[in-house]
């Protein structure tokens, strides 16, 4: 079974972008500067958060699945692979929207960045678009991006049953 939650990249960037822009508003960095933490742990514990919501996200996309594909998706001799291709994925979604989260000043502004760069990828890497239709230098560019990685990994993974080893 190949299932591709590239395309749900999108909401976890516009749910993580708005978390953030709700710390940004009206006094809350103020009050937060007065705090006694220290703005390096405010930080890491703002990613944290992002992680574990990010992880439950994750968690209802792979129940997706499962109830979309049942004992096919986890009798697979691939699930590992799958299930670290998508938690990779979440990771640079992840990434990605606390990054655009840092800069964007209004909801506006952040649902469009998050689906254009959401989209953008989706239809340059393969997922909208099946890669042996897209030209070649179409395909070059879009190696730069982490979903034509996460898409040749599922391909892979879905056409070897059985992935190949060097040993002899």
């Amino acid at each position: 079974p190949l299932y591709s939650s590239a395309a749900s990249d999108v909401y976890k960037r516009q749910v993580m972008g708005y978390v953030l822009m709700a710390f940004k508003k009206d006094d809350i960095p103020k009050r937060m500067q007065a705090s006694a933490i220290s703005a390096r742990r405010q930080s890491l514990e703002g990613l944290l958060a992002m992680f574990i919501m990010g992880g439950g996200l994750w968690g209802i996309g792979m129940a997706g699945a499962i109830l979309m594909y049942g004992k096919t998706f986890l009798g697979s001799e691939n699930l590992g692979y799958y299930v670290l291709n998508t938690l990779v994925m979440m990771a640079v979604a992840l990434s990605l929207s606390y990054l655009i989260g840092l800069f964007v000043k209004n909801s506006n502004m952040l649902s469009g960045i998050a689906n254009i760069l959401s989209l953008g990828m989706c239809f340059l890497c393969g997922v909208f678009v099946p890669m042996n239709v897209m030209d070649r230098n179409v395909l070059k560019v879009s190696q730069f991006l982490p979903v034509y990685w996460y898409e040749n990994v599922n391909a892979v993974s879905y056409t070897h049953l059985t992935l190949p080893t060097n040993r002899e």
